[in-house]
C-alpha cells in the first residue's frame, strides 16, 4: 500500500522577517550584556593597575629612604662627631635636609595615593615614633653630647621599619613583573642593610682595639644577613644589576671586605696605624657601588610603574572604546535588522569564532603550557596544510629517564616542578616555529617542518644538552639533574602528502633504540626487530 501526504507549505516572508528580526536582536541582547562585562572587568583592571602603579612609587621611595637617605646622614654624622669643621659640618647639615625632604615627600605621597590600611598606618606610626629618636639624636650631636657609639641605636630601627614598609607594600602588588621586582628590591635592601651594620661595627673595633660581647653578636648576624641576602640574589641572577652585584661580591674589594669582617669576628685582624682608613676606604667604594645599584633598581622598579600607568590608560582608552563600539554595534544591528539574511551569516560565523576559541582552550597541557595530542593533531594539520614548498618533515620523540624514580624520591609535587622546567627548557632549545607538544606522561613530541633527518638529529642533541645541563630546583631547596632520551625520524614528502602517523612510529622505534644502550642519547631512523617491540613499554 503506497502512503501518501501533503507538503506543508513553506513560512511566509513575513514569518521569515520575523525569525530573522528575533535571530537577530537576541543575540544583540547577549552582546550588550557581555559588553558590559567586559567593560566592568576592563574598569576594575585599570583601578588594580593604577593601584600598583602607586605601591611601586611608594616602596621605591621608601627604599631609597633605608638604602641612601638614611646611612648617608649617618656617615656624615660620624665624620662630624670625629672633626666638627665646616665641611663635614655643611655636608651634615645637607644630608639631614634631604632626609627629612625624601620623609616629606613620602607622606604626600601616601596621602595622595589615598591608600588606608591598617597594617600601613601602623607601620607609618612606628616610623614617626623612630623619626623622634632622630631628632632627638640630632639635638644630642648639635649639643656636643652624643657618641658614635649610639649611631646604630639612632638610625638603624628606623631604616629596618622602612624595610617592612617596602616589604608590605610589596605584597599589596597584583601584577608579576612589579611583584617580582619588588621581590627583588626588597632582598639587595636587607643584604645592604647587613653590609651597613657591618661597616659600623667594624669600624668600631678598629677604632676602639675590639668589640665587647653584644657588637660582636651583633656584627655576627649583620654578616650572615647579608650573606643569606646574597644567596637569595643568586636565584635573579637574570637582570643587570644583580649581576652586578654579584661580580662586586666576588671582586678583590668585595673578597677584602669579607676578609676584614671575618678578621674581626675572630678577633684576628692586626692592628694598625692605617687601617681605619683602609676600611673606610673600601666601605666608600662599596656604599657608593650599591648606592649606585638600589637606584638603578628603583629607577627600574619606577620605570615598570609608569608602564603599568600607560597599561592602565590603554585599559581606560579601551573601556571608552568598548563603549562605543557597543553603540555603533547596536545602531549597525538595528540597520542591518531589515536584510536578515546577511546578518545571521555574520553572527553565525562571530559564534563559530568564539566555539573553535573554546575549542582551542581544550588543546593545551595545562602543566606545562605545550599542546597536548589533541592540539597537536589539529595544528599539526594546519602547519603542514599551509606549508608553501615544504620537503622534508621530521619528528623528534623524547621522554625522561627513570622518571618514576623522580616521583617515587621525590613526590608527584617534584614531578610537575621538573615536567615544567623540561618543557621550558625545550622550548628554549627547539626552533621558534617546531610545534612542541607533551605527548603524555614525561614524554614529548616536536614536529620540525622543513627539517632533514641530520638536521632534526642536531636539534634533538642540542636539546638533550641541555636538558642535561640543567639544575631544576625542587620545591623542598634540593636541585635535582635528569637525563632523556631521543627517537628520531624525517620524510621527504615529494608527493605533498604529509603523513605524521608513521613517522611518530618510526621515532617511538628509534626512541626505544636509544633507551637500549644505557638511555641519554639521540638515535635517528633504528630498527627494532619485532620481537623486542613488546619490551618497548618497559623500558620506560
Amino acid at each position: 500500500m503506497q502512503l501518501s501526504y501533503r507538503r506543508k507549505p513553506f513560512m511566509n516572508l513575513t514569518t521569515i522577517k520575523n525569525v530573522v528580526m528575533a535571530a537577530i536582536f537576541l543575540p544583540s541582547l547577549f552582546m550588550l550584556i557581555g559588553s558590559i562585562a567586559v567593560v566592568r572587568t576592563s574598569y576594575l583592571e585599570y583601578l588594580a593597575l593604577d593601584e600598583d602603579k602607586h605601591y611601586a612609587d611608594l616602596l621605591s621611595q621608601a627604599g631609597s629612604i633605608a638604602a641612601s637617605a638614611l646611612p648617608q646622614e649617618a656617615r656624615t654624622t660620624i665624620a662630624y662627631l670625629a672633626d666638627d669643621s665646616p665641611r663635614t659640618t655643611s655636608a651634615m647639615h645637607e644630608a639631614r635636609m634631604a632626609m627629612d625632604q625624601a620623609r616629606q615627600d613620602f607622606y604626600f605621597a601616601v596621602s595622595d595615593a589615598v591608600i588606608v590600611d591598617d597594617r600601613l598606618e601602623q607601620l607609618l606610626e612606628s616610623w614617626k615614633e623612630t623619626h623622634q629618636n632622630i631628632l632627638a639624636f640630632r639635638a644630642k650631636v648639635d649639643a656636643g653630647e652624643a657618641s658614635v657609639r649610639e649611631i646604630i641605636g639612632a638610625y638603624r630601627p628606623s631604616a629596618l621599619i622602612q624595610l617592612e614598609v617596602v616589604d608590605f607594600l610589596g605584597t599589596r602588588i597584583t601584577d608579576r613583573t612589579l611583584l617580582h621586582k619588588s621581590v627583588e628590591f626588597f632582598n639587595i635592601l636587607t643584604t645592604h642593610q647587613g653590609g651597613l651594620v657591618t661597616n659600623f661595627l667594624v669600624r668600631r673595633s678598629l677604632a676602639e682595639n675590639g668589640l665587647d660581647v653584644a657588637d660582636r653578636d651583633a656584627l655576627a648576624t649583620a654578616q650572615a644577613l647579608h650573606r643569606a641576602g646574597i644567596s637569595q640574589l643568586r636565584y635573579h641572577t637574570d637582570t643587570p644589576v644583580i649581576n652586578d652585584i654579584m661580580a662586586f661580591e666576588q671582586s678583590e674589594t668585595g673578597k677584602k671586605i669579607e676578609r676584614f669582617a671575618q678578621a674581626v669576628l675572630a678577633n684576628v685582624l692586626p692592628l694598625a696605624h692605617d687601617s681605619v682608613n683602609e676600611w673606610d676606604k673600601l666601605q666608600k667604594v662599596r656604599f657608593d657601588f650599591w648606592r649606585a645599584k638600589i637606584g638603578e633598581e628603583i629607577a627600574d622598579i619606577r620605570k615598570s610603574g609608569d608602564d603599568l600607568a600607560a597599561r592602565a590608560r590603554l585599559h581606560l582608552m579601551l573601556v571608552l572604546g568598548i563603549s562605543v563600539t557597543l553603540l555603533v554595534l547596536v545602531a549597525v544591528v538595528i540597520i542591518l535588522a531589515a536584510r536578515g539574511v546577511n546578518l545571521v551569516g555574520r553572527l553565525t560565523r562571530e559564534r563559530e569564532i568564539l566555539i573553535n576559541e573554546l575549542r582551542s582552550a581544550a588543546q593545551t597541557d595545562l602543566l606545562t603550557g605545550l599542546y597536548n595530542r589533541r592540539g597537536f593533531e589539529q595544528a599539526a594539520v594546519t602547519i603542514l596544510s599551509q606549508a608553501v614548498g615544504l620537503r622534508w618533515v621530521s619528528i623528534v620523540l623524547f621522554d625522561l629517564d627513570h622518571f618514576k624514580q623522580v616521583n617515587d624520591a621525590h613526590g608527584h609535587d617534584a614531578g610537575d616542578v621538573v615536567l615544567k622546567e623540561i618543557a621550558l627548557v625545550a622550548r628554549r632549545n627547539f626552533r621558534n616555529f617546531d610545534l612542541l607538544v607533551r605527548h603524555g606522561g614525561e614524554e614529548f613530541l616536536a614536529l620540525l617542518p622543513d627539517c632533514t633527518i641530520e638536521e632534526a638529529s642536531r636539534i634533538a642533541e642540542k636539546v638533550r644538552i641541555a636538558i642535561e645541563a640543567a639544575e631544576i630546583a625542587l620545591p623542598n631547596s634540593e636541585k635535582l639533574k635528569i637525563s632523556a632520551s631521543f627517537g628520531c625520524a624525517g620524510r621527504e614528502e615529494k608527493s605533498g602528502r604529509h603523513v605524521l602517523e608513521p613517522l611518530i612510529k618510526r621515532a617511538d622505534l628509534a626512541l626505544y633504540a636509544a633507551k637500549l644502550p644505557g638511555r641519554n642519547r639521540v638515535v635517528a631512523d633504528a630498527f627494532i626487530p619485532d620481537n623486542q617491540d613488546r619490551s618497548r613499554k618497559r623500558m620506560a
